[in-house]
């Protein structure tokens, strides 16, 4: 045996001799001619595909878009309401208490309430 050669364990620990890497490659068949019909296909999935991925991209750019004007628009608010002698911190707590359920609201009130308690304050 002459080159680089290879042993093989199987599942039940069972290992083979040295096998020659050159006969993992010498039984390989050449690529397949690819006709016509084959490039029109391929080049018409592909174009497809592309078109697909071009606007699920330019759909998230315009949703980014959308979403920093907007993001613009609540900071322009905040800043009016606090022009106006608003707590924004404040605005923010209830902006965020008015988007949960009004139990959970009361249940982390009932725990922060019973911690303050334990704690003395």
């Amino acid at each position: 045996m002459t080159g680089p050669t290879v042993s093989l364990t199987g599942p039940t620990g069972a290992t083979t001799g040295p096998i020659p890497l050159d006969s993992f490659t010498a039984g390989l068949r050449p690529p397949m001619k690819e006709a016509a019909e084959d490039e029109a296909v391929r080049d018409r999935t592909y174009r497809v595909a592309a078109d697909e991925l071009r606007g699920f991209i330019e759909r998230f750019e315009a949703l980014a878009e959308e979403k920093a004007a907007l993001g613009d628009q609540q900071k322009e608010v905040m800043a009016a309401a606090k022009a106006r002698g608003y707590d924004t911190k404040a605005l923010r707590r209830i902006i965020a208490l008015r988007k949960r359920h009004a139990d959970d609201i009361a249940e982390e009130e009932a725990v922060l309430q019973l911690y303050r308690e334990a704690l003395g304050m």
